[in-house]
């Protein structure tokens, strides 16, 4: 089975107190600009984290039984307007929904023991992504608002992987010529894919750097200067967000646009900020290390810190065009999900 690769935020050198002291003083630090919806998991689950918000309001995300944490004990669930519908197929172990549209499609992966598959669900129907002839297996991760679906197919033998777009009933395969690795993370209305490609097996054996892949043409993303590089979202208007390691091995981010980079400012005292998402108005989201992890908003060059009263750490994993955000993290030993709503 595919390990999923989870980059571990480098931790900051400068002492925490430091860095707590700085946020006191920053504006939005405070979440004044947003109205918390505080949420429990589903029924059942011991924890719940939000994968994607579509512009409907309608929230993705998987959880875990406490006494099954692995992946034979996660369950998806969808979420919209205070009712919870859980996602998992009765002959499925396991499942994790990654992605949903603006038609209200989502898509994901799960399986068997010992075996994945890709899944479109719309409407208490599935439709399951099977990997092409000498493929193993199958992983959907997102998917726009034509019903293009991006994921991965992985050879369980060599170790080998391929991306695809799943469009109308047909794959087209993505690896960028010269790359033997290649794992895409957003496609736009477009088609525009982006993600990150290696020349090794995957990011963790070789170098990485991020990609985008539009009308046959795919553009490698590295910032100057930086060790690595992966791209995590990309709007309608072709803007990418995404994060990597710099010169100094130091972990930041940036926005691409029109052949440009633009690298993230960072809070004075505080190094680390990992963006995961963009929305259509330039919106980046994404969690940072001030005193404990916080989510962010990043717009006009601004940051507001995203932490529910009485939580001691948040993470923001997606945003829609209305500036909604969701995300999950702690509060005692809970852990739980948010929706953050702009009061403005």
């Amino acid at each position: 089975m595919m390990h999923i690769i989870k980059r571990t935020a480098i931790k900051f050198l400068l002492p925490v107190l430091l860095c707590t002291a700085l946020c006191l003083n920053l504006a939005g630090c405070n979440d004044g600009k947003y109205k918390y919806i505080e949420l429990l998991p589903p029924r059942g689950l011991s924890a719940a984290f939000p994968t994607a918000i579509n512009n409907n309001g309608v929230v993705v995300g998987w959880g875990y039984f406490a006494s099954l944490k692995n992946f034979y004990g996660y369950k998806g669930f969808i979420y919209h307007a205070g009712k919870y519908e859980v996602l998992h197929p009765s002959e499925w172990f396991w499942m994790i929904p990654t992605g949903i549209n603006d038609n209200d499609l989502v898509v994901g992966w799960g399986g068997f023991t010992g075996e994945c598959k890709g899944f479109i669900y719309n409407d208490g129907e599935y439709s399951f992504l099977l990997s092409e002839e000498g493929w193993d297996e199958a992983y959907a991760f997102a998917i726009n608002d034509s019903n293009a679906v991006v994921g991965n197919f992985f050879d369980t033998t060599n170790g080998s992987s391929k991306a695809f777009i799943y469009y109308e009933g047909k794959y087209a395969e993505l690896l960028p010529p010269g790359w033997n690795y290649v794992e895409p993370k957003a496609i736009n209305d477009s088609g525009a894919v982006v993600g990150e490609v290696s020349d090794g097996r995957a990011c963790i054996d070789g170098i990485c750097k991020g990609f985008i892949y539009s009308g046959g043409i795919y553009t490698i993303l590295l910032p100057e200067g930086w060790q690595d590089a992966w791209a995590s979202g990309i709007n309608n208007n072709g803007v990418v967000v995404g994060c990597g390691l710099d010169g100094n091995g130091a972990s930041k981010c940036f926005i691409y646009e029109n052949g440009q980079y633009t690298e993230l400012p960072l809070p004075e005292g505080c190094f680390s900020v990992r963006a995961t998402g963009i929305n259509n108005n330039g919106v980046v989201v994404g969690s940072a290390e001030l005193g404990g992890t916080k989510g962010f908003v990043y717009s006009n060059g601004e940051y507001t810190f995203l932490l529910p009263k009485g939580w001691y750490d948040a993470e923001a994993t997606g945003i829609n065009d209305n500036g909604v955000v969701v995300g999950h993290g702690h509060r005692y030993a809970t852990t739980k999900w948010f929706m953050a709503i702009p009061i403005s």
